[in-house]
């Protein structure tokens, strides 16, 4: 059964990403939940709901554990992002990538493409238009084939705005050039509220060969800013949609705990909302694809899996930079070679990965078969074709 899963923050939130304390004195957070996030927490509510987890101590601390691993393959599968990137996720079919829900009427808002900028007052397209024979300003070569963002002004910055799903393709084809109505877009600054406070680090830090854990020295504790986002007057929430085995299991309404600081959210599901597939933007939206064709343009629906793209066969129309996501990893070893028979404890930490920020415009320049490095259902390599 599809159903939409929301995670309303209690109040403010953090998701860590590029920087930790030993980086940076300024620790900013994403504004966005990653969905590699939003599945930890998913898969971490159904083993607490199926009673799977028990409470006990290790080393004076209070950690959950499960006395038997093959109930949690049962119910949440064996997929890790590090060690089983292939694995199942047992009773979840699939799940999309994150977009926003206005509570007031349960519409959807995702990214438009990044082929918008301001002009004036007004928000406008640039055409992504085909040149042939363009003599190179460099050297005085001609390119055969050359493709550019008409009428770019490079003094003004590419939009990353939010539209409803119910016009995104009008946008994305450029059937609509232009956007007037605020009811159709949300700009994310007047969303995602920035609350930026300071804050001494007096935590404690690993020994030199990494056995144990010491209390920082006085010299070596830090000063630093910290930057986390709340949603301005509640209006809005984070969602997904859920395809779950119900036959078996029920999904139910309980508050969370979720990224860094354990950010505190109200998860509600609701089966009863129909998902309107106008205009097909869902059904891309929903399943991943296997090929991108030459001469195709297509728009990054998700996070992706960068080595599919990274053989020099595209071109990407958003100056290129990449965004840095921190996947949380649920569980991590659910088989421990060494003693399989212990019980098997719940770790939240994982690697930084690429990829490319969702919303980019790529031309492919030679057909790619995408290599599903990941289970294609945790919501990775969804795209738009033009």
């Amino acid at each position: 059964m599809k159903q939409l899963v929301t995670f309303t923050p209690e109040n403010r939130y953090f998701f860590g990403y590029t920087h930790s304390y030993d980086d940076s004195y300024i620790i900013k957070s994403r504004a966005v939940p990653p969905i590699s996030t939003i599945l930890g927490t998913i898969r971490k509510a159904i083993l607490d709901q199926k009673g799977i987890l028990t409470l006990s101590k290790n080393n004076g601390k209070i950690v959950e554990k499960a006395n038997n691993v093959q109930d949690i393959i049962d119910s949440i599968g064996d997929f890790d992002y590090n060690t089983n990137p292939q694995g199942n996720l047992g009773l979840i079919k699939s799940i999309s990538p994150v977009f926003l829900v206005r509570k007031s009427d349960t519409q959807f808002f995702y990214p438009i493409p990044l082929n918008w900028q301001e002009e004036g007052d007004k928000k406008v397209s640039r055409a992504i238009v085909k040149k042939e024979k363009v003599l190179n300003n460099f050297n005085g070569s001609a390119c055969e084939v050359f493709f550019n963002m008409e009428n770019y002004n490079v003094k003004s910055d590419l939009l990353e705005i939010w539209v409803n799903t119910n016009i995104w393709q009008d946008i994305a084809t450029l059937e609509s050039k232009i956007l007037e109505s605020d009811a159709d877009f949300l700009i994310p600054e007047k969303i995602f509220v920035s609350q930026i406070h300071p804050g001494i680090n007096r935590g404690i830090k690993q020994d030199d060969k990494r056995r144990k854990s010491v209390k920082q020295s006085s010299e070596e504790q830090n000063y630093f800013i910290k930057e986390d986002y709340s949603i301005k007057d509640n209006a809005y929430c984070f969602g997904v949609i859920l395809d779950i085995e119900d036959n078996y299991f029920t999904l139910k309404n309980s508050g969370v705990f979720m990224g860094g600081d354990r950010s505190f959210f109200f998860m509600e599901v609701d089966n009863n909302v129909p998902i309107d597939d106008k205009n097909n933007f869902m059904s891309n939206f929903l399943e991943p694809k296997n090929t991108l064709e030459k001469d195709k343009v297509y728009i990054v629906l998700s996070e992706t899996n960068l080595e599919n793209l990274a053989d020099g066969k595209l071109t990407s129309f958003n100056a290129g930079y990449l965004d840095l996501q921190r996947r949380m990893v649920l569980p991590r070893n659910p088989l421990p070679k060494s003693a399989p028979e212990l019980p098997f404890r719940l770790k939240m930490k994982g690697a930084v990965r690429r990829s490319l920020p969702i919303g980019s415009i790529l031309l492919i320049n030679e057909e790619i078969k995408l290599t599903q490095n990941y289970n294609p259902k945790v919501g990775f390599d969804r795209y738009y074709l033009l």
